[in-house]
Formats: C-alpha cells, structure tokens, sequence
C-alpha cells in the first residue's frame, strides 16, 4: 500500500487517529490511508487539490463529522453522502458542482454548509430539511430564488447569499428568528426585501452592491442591528426610523445617491464608524453631536459647504475624512476636542493656507510638514519639530515679589523649570574656531542667496550644489526629546553613508569623528537648513560631501 504523506502525527495505536490532514498535496485521489481510519476518524481535510471524485468507501467513515473538500475539481457528490449521518461541518465551496444529491437530507447532525462558488443554479428542496443547520454560505451559485420552504430552516444562524442574481426572498424566510447575519450583497434587488424587517434577532445586514433605491419603514424590530452595510446602491434617503438601532457600530452607505441625513441619525449614540462618503449631501444635521461614540466619519466627495459647529462635541472623534466637497470654511468647534492623531496628506493642496497651529507649545505659525510612512502603508503629515507624544504640564512658576528681573540675550526656551538657571560647558578654542568658521560660511551663504548677481559680481561658493529649496525650521529649542540638533567638526560629515528607505534618509554607517555623536538608524531631517526629507540620495551625499563644519538635525527611535 502507498504510504502517504500526513501532517497528522500517527499515533502508536491506530484506533486514537481523529484527524488527517491531507490539504495542498496535489492529490487526484483521495489516499487509501484515509479508509485505514474509518471507524475512528471525526476530521479530514482534502481542500486544495485535484481530487475530481469521491470512492464509496470514504463514506463508511461513519464517525466522521468535519469534512473540508474545498478547492478541488468535484463534478457531483454521490448519493453515499447519506450515510455519514454524523457530519457536523462540510465545506463544498470552489468545486465544479452543478447538484447536490438528494440524499444530503439524510445528514440531519449537519450544522453547516458551505456550498459558495459553484454552478448550482437553483437550490435542491433536500437542503431544506437539514433543520439543525446553523450557517449556510451560498456565495456565487447563480442563484435566482430560493425554495419557498425555505424558512424550515429556523436554527439558521448565518445566511450568505452574496454576489448571485436574486431578486426576492421568500416571505417564509420571516420564521428564521434565531438568525444573526444575513448577506445578500451583490444580487438583483431594487429594494430591501420586507422579510428582511422580521428578522428581530439580526446583528449584521449586508445590501450592498444591489439597486436598492428605497429602505422601508418595517425596519424598526431589527433593535439589535450592530453593522449595516449598503454600500453602492441608488439611496436617495434614510428612513427616519433608523434612529431605533441604538445598537448599531457602523452604518455604512457610501456611493449611493443620499442628498441628507434624518435628525434621528443622533439616537444612534454607540455608533463607531459612519460612512457616507460619494453621495450628494449638502448639510450634515447638527444632531450627529449626539453620536457620542463616533471615531470615524467619512463625507468626502459630496456637496457639502460646511460642517455643523456641533461636530466639535464629538470628542472620541479620531478620523474625518471631508475632501472632494466645496467647504469654504470649517467651524472653530471642530478641534476643541483636541484630539487629533495626523493630518491628511491632501493638506498640502491648500495653497493659500498661511498659519497651522496644532500644538499648545508651538512657537511660529508656519510649519515645515514632512510625509511619514506609517506601519499601515498608508502616507500622513507630521512634523517632527511638534512634540510626537503628548506635551508634558508644567506647573505656574512662583511669582517673586521683587519686581527685578534678570533676564538673557538668548533666553532659555527649553523644558527647565522656570527662575533656574543651568551651566553649559565652556567650550574649547577649537570648538570656538569651527563654530565661528560655520557661521561665517553660513552668512555668506544666505547674503548669496539674498543678492544673486548684484553688480555685475558673480559670487562662487564650492559647497552649492544642485539642491531643492530650504524649509524654514522655525522652533528654536524643539520639544521633541527624539529630535536631536548636532554639530559636527570639519571632513567629520564625508565620513557617513545613507540610504533611502521608508520615505527618508536614514544613515548607514558611520566612520571617523562622526562615530562619536551619530549611530546607524538616526534619520536625518536638516542640514544646515536644508530640508534632507525633500532631497534624493544622490543630493544627500552631495551636500555632505564637505571638509567644513555642518549642522544636522535627526531623529532618533
């Protein structure tokens, strides 16, 4: 006999086999091996193969109560399915099939039933009278109706009838009480089916990808509605009555044709997430304050000429999405919240856009924002001059009551506390001689950039390269503790080597002096003004090829 392959483990004593796993093994057959185990095996998967059909002897596997066959080339199940009267769970989805023997009714254990993309056509009655099935995924089965007895099947709990071409559901359909989700996304329907308001006991309704125009009013006993989706229809309103769904955590209607929201929308006080972006909404109701829970609104691609001042009391709001809409102004209410986690990268667009103030330290109205890259793919603004986590809260100095004040050229705008004063070291005469050298250098620098060619005079300086326009960084003292100012010594820059990653310039290695103040990973973000998140490698090491004294900003993880 053909000893196969198993990621099961054999045990010692044949008679405790339980489960055989045989998937992805390319197999045309199913292996003898399995019928060794006949009387003790309860689970056996046979997905992703070739196997185009089943032997007899596979159903004397009379224990047997988790058979998986998705993914293969079955033409037909054999009538034999009758005898595994224990079955519990078959999966069937991705096959070939055009029928389902009639004896499957015989299978009355079976609790689900996954029968989705196959060419079924039409539903066998047989499958009605499984009565303890609890899930059935019909998914792509070119389905146009289902029996009219449909409804026998009352312990359903999950029904998914996606991307098929229905048009109706039975009304004996109103009997399954116990289910929880329905899916009837991607068919035929022009309307919410009336059955569908019966179903008292749903928690997940999902419409989307139909023609759907109209939602009735007999929606009021789905109370226990949690996600409702009808994404990609031709809404053109909401019942009112959707204000009974104080349950729900997300509604989503995007691409559907919506001109305005119901008032009742604010009943829904556990929402989490609301979609409605690509409709043709003009005004939001100024009771979408009551949704105290929303995290997520999104209303782009509207025709919305401003937002309610009352979305300013959406506290736990965390992304608002509004871009492709004719806003001319947004409502001060909108960050009291103070809650922001990023900025959108369209923010750029705004051209005309002269002041940002997001931070309670910041010091200058303009901000130099840099694309970061996040974990997720996704691209957002920051700045990393702007504290990355929250600032820390000082306590009100003690006022003296002198009223003499000592005060500094260059006053201390750091995190010390206030009427301290801290020594820095004096540094060295050589230190001095560099500091002076780059100052020099620098002013220079900006006098040639100020007056290019006065006079008839032409001004060479070695260390202009072909590099993008300085960024204003306009701080000072940053408050960022991972953001890092640092000088260096004359030749110490041409001793670094960088490489572009993650939407930046991170340093590679390190040699000679520049060892003592840079590691591998510090990614850079200025030198001597220029903004090193807007250059190529190529500019980078052009500008850092140099024997004189150069300051750069990094940061630090």
């Amino acid at each position: 006999m053909t000893t196969w392959w198993c990621c099961c483990r054999r045990p010692e004593d044949a008679s405790e086999m339980r489960c055989l796993d045989f998937s992805h093994h390319s197999l045309h057959d199913v292996p003898p091996d399995v019928f060794e185990f006949e009387r003790t095996l309860e689970e056996l998967y046979l997905n992703s193969n070739r196997i185009s059909d089943l032997p007899r002897q596979l159903f004397l596997c009379y224990e047997l109560r988790r058979l998986y066959l998705q993914d293969n080339d079955l033409v037909s199940i054999p009538a034999a399915i009758g005898a595994l009267s224990n079955l519990q769970t078959i999966d069937l989805s991705r096959n070939s099939l055009s029928t389902i023997s009639d004896e499957i009714r015989k299978c009355k254990n079976l609790l689900v039933l996954n029968l989705s993309g196959n060419s079924l056509g039409r539903l066998p009655e047989a499958l009605t009278c499984l009565l303890n099935l609890q899930e059935m995924y019909l998914n792509d089965t070119f389905l146009e109706y289902l029996p009219a007895n449909f409804g026998r099947l009352a312990a359903l709990r999950v029904l998914e009838l996606r991307e098929n071409n229905l048009m109706t559901l039975p009304r004996s359909m109103a009997r399954l009480q116990m289910l929880e989700r329905i899916d009837i996304g991607a068919n035929e329907f022009t309307e919410l089916p009336e059955v569908v308001g019966h179903l008292a006991n749903l928690t997940e309704l999902w419409i989307d990808g139909n023609r759907i125009r109209r939602i009735s009013s007999n929606i009021t006993n789905l109370r226990k509605l949690q996600h409702f989706d009808a994404n990609g229809n031709l809404l053109t309103e909401l019942p009112c009555e959707i204000g009974v769904w104080t349950k729900l955590l997300e509604l989503s209607c995007s691409t559907n044709e919506l001109e305005f929201l119901p008032s009742s929308i604010g009943n829904l006080r556990c929402l989490v997430t609301l979609k409605l972006d690509e409709n043709q909404l003009q005004e939001l109701p100024d009771t979408i304050a009551n949704c105290e829970a929303l995290e997520e609104l999104m209303v782009s691609h509207n025709q919305l000429r401003s937002l309610p001042p009352t979305i300013g009391l959406l506290r736990r709001l965390r992304i608002l999405s509004a871009d492709e809409n004719i806003l001319e102004t947004l409502p001060e209410e909108l960050c009291s919240s103070n809650r922001l986690t990023h900025l959108p990268l369209s923010l750029l667009g705004l051209r005309n856009l002269a002041a940002i103030w997001v931070s309670d330290n910041q010091s200058q109205p303009l901000v130099p924002l840099q694309r970061e890259i996040c974990s997720d793919g996704t691209v957002r603004l920051t700045c990393f001059m702007l504290p990355q986590t929250g600032a820390p809260t000082l306590a009100p100095p003690t006022l003296s009551t002198s009223s003499r004040k000592i005060t500094f050229r260059e006053a201390n705008t750091g995190q010390d506390s206030p009427g301290k004063l801290l020594r820095s070291p004096t540094p060295y005469a050589k230190q001095l001689r560099q500091m002076a050298t780059h100052r020099k250098i620098m002013n220079v620098r900006r006098d040639f950039r100020a007056t290019p060619g006065g006079d008839g005079v032409e001004i060479k300086i070695a260390r202009v390269a072909p590099i993008p326009d300085r960024t204003t960084w306009m701080f000072g003292q940053h408050h960022n503790p991972t953001v890092m100012q640092i000088s260096l010594p004359g030749a110490a820059a041409q001793g670094i080597s960088l490489i572009a990653e993650d939407g930046g310039l991170y340093i590679e290695a390190v040699q000679g002096a520049s060892a003592e103040y840079l590691r591998p990973r510090d990614k850079v973000l200025d030198v001597d003004g220029v903004d090193f998140t807007k250059i190529t490698l190529e500019q980078a090491h052009h500008h850092l090829n140099t024997k004189e004294p150069i300051s750069l900003m990094i940061s630090r993880a």
